[in-house]
């Protein structure tokens, strides 16, 4: 498709010369810089934790989920220790307990 528009002089000087450092016309350049500037934006869009979630691929299986007795973790909000607390009942899977069948939580 064909355009016209203004742009600055200065910015024209620029783009011109950046193109023909690189070996490339104009349009192209200037198509490049388009797609960048989308690109950009659309993810400026996003919220900044999703950039994370393909590193926490491995949490949706349900095994990443589990205490080391099999069990899932529980969670209280708001917590006794804290805005979460997230625990184990330990191995005998009641509250209380010592050594290994003592509760476990991130306080």
């Amino acid at each position: 498709m064909k355009l016209t528009f203004e742009i600055p002089d200065v910015i024209f000087r620029r783009a011109k010369t950046v193109a023909a450092e690189r070996g490339i016309p104009l349009r192209e350049f200037v198509t490049e810089a388009v797609k960048d500037k989308l690109a950009a934006n659309a993810r400026a869009g996003e919220k900044p934790w999703m950039k994370l979630m393909g590193k926490l691929k491995h949490l949706r299986k349900e095994s990443a989920l589990r205490d080391p007795w099999g069990e899932t973790y529980l969670y209280k909000v708001p917590g006794q220790h804290g805005e979460v607390d997230v625990y184990t009942l330990g191995s005998d899977k009641a509250e209380g307990g010592t050594g290994e069948a003592q509760d476990v939580g991130n306080w």
